[in-house]
């Protein structure tokens, strides 16, 4: 069983847990067993798959496995060889599959639906790169073909813009027919991507080249919004019928692009380059707040609208991290080597050692908070939406504890080459 339920209980004579930043010369150890450990005791022996959080006081998260969080711990399975653990996680979600899309959240004891049964392009879109990235790193093709499945079943969904709608069916949380997510089709082209390298099918090939070329549009016209000058003046979170074009600008939206396009298609597809993404989210998302730097949700005015402080995303700050790391490697390989791969190099890394601040050891784990701030809503929008409650010296979730793993790999695990 997930022990999860029982960390409040345990005595503070028994069990040490403390935030501090990693010790230099420990690295490989942490992250080669420590991070192991900490996603062995999420993992429930039922069902394969993991319990998103760790110590959070919001009862409603106990036990609960987000699918976003199931596809990035798979891939870290990957990258730490355990292919049996990687297996049964993407396992579980081919035994689900109906031909309708996955849920957010999945009980991580009983494999039902979790408490949020809203069914997202994101998500899924995620499970099909994990199963992508499960092949071309194992060599096994008993999932040939289930990644292509959720990329159709995306393929059917509305369209707005050439961008692909959140969801297949309203719900309680919104009208997700009608809603598009810049971040969810960003994460979708890399899927398309992907698939059509490897489809020999030419009528199914151009379902993908479609969507990809569809997605672009939607990025053009809805995503990035740029002055006449064609200075880049915010890069939103998409669309949706009560407002239109979103004004609230997401710090994951920029990652996604950076880990997504490279410089050469950033420029091909939308005439910027990276450095004008990195700026636009320092300028707006960088702030240094609990004892640490690093990137707020969104920016100062959307903070503002909400009456909450600024907070840090240790999972965002890791993908900005990650995603330098890929730009850095991405100029390494040129010739002569470019002046940008010690200066993104740096970045990542100033980044990374103030995530490491922030470290938690429980045991024999590490894990990493959500947030530096509990409680609070991220974003103008979805008020139902807080970053996870208990302290956050000892609370955890899988999502930054696996990016910042990513970053320590120089994995991108949005990319096949």
């Amino acid at each position: 069983m997930v022990k999860i339920k029982t960390f409040l209980a345990i005595s503070i004579f028994s069990i040490q847990i403390f935030a501090a930043e990693i010790p230099a010369g420990s690295k490989e150890k942490l992250y080669s067993g420590n991070i192991k450990s900490f996603l062995m005791h999420q993992r429930s022996p039922e069902t394969k798959i993991l319990a998103s959080f760790i110590n959070t006081t919001n009862k409603e998260l106990v036990g609960e496995s987000s699918t976003y969080d199931q596809a990035l711990a798979g891939i870290g399975f990957l990258k730490l060889a355990d292919y049996e653990a990687a297996k049964g996680v993407l396992s579980f979600f081919k035994e689900k599959w109906d031909g309708e899309g996955f849920h957010n959240f999945y009980n991580t004891e009983t494999g039902l639906n979790g408490i949020e049964d809203t069914i997202h392009l994101g998500p899924n879109m995620w499970i099909a790169m994990f199963a992508l990235q499960y092949e071309k790193i194992t060599g096994d093709k008993s999932f040939s073909g289930f990644a292509g499945k959720i990329a159709l079943w995306a393929a059917k969904l509305n369209h707005k813009n050439g961008g692909i709608a959140m969801g297949p069916v309203g719900d309680w949380g919104g009208n997700w027919r009608d809603v598009y997510s810049s971040e969810n089709n960003i994460v979708a082209y890399a899927v398309f991507r992907a698939l059509r390298e490897k489809e020999d099918d030419v009528n199914v090939r151009s379902v993908f080249e479609k969507e990809m070329q569809g997605i672009v549009n939607f990025i053009n016209t809805v995503t990035l919004k740029k002055s006449d000058m064609g200075k880049l003046i915010n890069v939103g979170v998409g669309y949706n019928p009560d407002e239109g074009i979103s004004k609230v600008s997401s710090s994951d939206v920029v990652t996604m692009l950076l880990l997504v396009f490279s410089p050469e298609e950033l420029n091909k597809f939308f005439s910027i380059n990276e450095e004008e993404l990195i700026k636009f989210a320092k300028d707006n998302f960088y702030v240094c707040e609990d004892g640490i730097c690093g990137l707020d949700f969104t920016d100062k005015n959307n903070a503002d609208s909400i009456k909450r402080p600024r907070m840090i995303s240790l999972e965002w700050s890791a993908q900005m991290a990650d995603a330098e790391i890929y730009l850095a490697r991405f100029y390494e390989s040129k010739t002569p080597v470019d002046r940008k791969v010690e200066m993104y190099l740096e970045e990542s890394n100033s980044l990374l050692s103030n995530i490491d601040k922030k470290a938690i050891y429980e045991g024999d784990m590490i894990f990493f908070p959500y947030a530096t701030k509990d409680s609070l809503q991220p974003f103008p929008f979805a008020s139902w939406w807080r970053t996870p409650g208990g302290d956050p010296e000892t609370r955890g979730a899988l999502s930054p504890t696996l990016w910042r793993f990513f970053a320590y790999k120089k994995f991108n695990p949005l990319q096949l080459n």
